[in-house]
């Protein structure tokens, strides 16, 4: 299988709350062995509060340049020698702590990744958004290279779904009055 720039995330990514848990997935185009057909770094990109980390300033390359604002990543990176390793990153202001994420797992020959982490690990102001990318760090002088990148996943906030709720709820007690 060979990276495929703008291909390699091939059906999109998915995430759901269950419980104490926010789940995320990303299916990728076919599962990576080696040579040049993976890329280092499989993630999923967070950004929820104000500030963050950008991709060109990035002092770990973790981020594509393309991004900014980043709060949270659950990656996997690919090694051919080493295989598959996994972190969660919360950006601290200045730089990133690493942890490993509280639940991860690949299936389908490796072209499903998913990621799980509590729900209270995450600081979220309002909404947030997510991409996910297939990106390699330059490192040693060599440049970045983002070979996929996703458009931006938006969460809308709760007050959102309240103000929904509260206009569908007026259009019910008019139409009701009406009818009376």
């Amino acid at each position: 299988m060979a990276l495929l720039n703008g291909q390699d995330i091939y059906t999109g990514l998915w995430w759901d709350d269950v419980a104490a848990q926010r789940y995320f997935r990303m299916d990728i185009q076919g599962t990576p062995s080696g040579g040049s057909d993976y890329a280092e770094i499989y993630g999923i990109y967070i950004d929820a509060i104000p500030g963050g980390s950008d991709g060109p300033t990035d002092p770990l390359d973790y981020i594509p340049d393309e991004l900014t604002g980043i709060d949270y990543i659950l990656d996997m990176h690919f090694s051919p020698t080493l295989g598959w390793f996994q972190h969660f990153h919360t950006w601290t202001g200045a730089t990133w702590t690493v942890a490993a994420p509280d639940l991860y797992q690949r299936s389908n020959s490796d072209t499903q990744l998913e990621w799980g982490q509590d729900l209270a690990d995450f600081a979220v102001a309002g909404g947030w958004k997510f991409w996910g990318a297939t990106h390699s760090a330059g490192g040693a002088g060599n440049p970045d290279v983002t070979h996929d990148l996703t458009e931006a996943g938006a969460v809308p906030e709760p007050g959102t779904f309240a103000l929904f709720g509260l206009g569908l709820a007026a259009v019910v007690y008019i139409r009701r009055r009406r009818a009376a």
